[in-house]
């Protein structure tokens, strides 16, 4: 049963317009409280997402370090030396940060998703560089088996 018709049926026989404002009032105050715990939360978790940031950027770092010889004329490349390098910052300032300092990045500050944006671009104009070189050295393997 919707609140407006229960207060309306209540012994309270309060008017619809009145209702109709309570119920507006507890759907806003709902909202608010949702957004405030999906907040707390988000600060909770914050040391643990940088950490495990820290873990994925040192796995992708030692991939492309290990196929150095590979990717060497790709440009995204020291494009992603300076992102390491800055994920490295901002992973070890995560660390050190107060309680204090985690609500001001989460609430404010909001360097956690830029870095998490910036990093995903980069790895999909990576993927496109990977394909593009690809089918460059298909062509170029087709054009020395048939000759052309």
């Amino acid at each position: 049963m919707d609140l407006c018709r229960l207060l309306q049926v209540s012994s309270f026989n309060m008017p619809g317009e009145l209702a109709l404002a309570i119920d507006s009032c507890i759907t806003e105050t709902t909202i608010l409280v949702v957004v405030i715990f999906k907040k707390i939360r988000e600060v909770v978790k914050f040391k643990g997402k940088c950490k495990k940031l820290g873990k994925e950027a040192k796995h992708l770092q030692f991939l492309l370090e290990k196929r150095s010889d590979a990717i060497k004329d790709f440009q995204t490349v020291p494009e992603f030396r300076k992102c390491f390098a800055d994920i490295e910052k901002f992973v070890e300032s995560c660390t050190k940060r107060n309680t204090t300092q985690v609500v001001w990045e989460v609430l404010y500050t909001r360097d956690f998703p830029a870095i998490r944006k910036r990093i995903s671009a980069l790895k999909d104009v990576f993927l496109l560089e990977s394909v593009v070189s690809f089918e460059l050295f298909l062509l170029g393997l087709n054009s020395a088996l048939t000759g052309v």
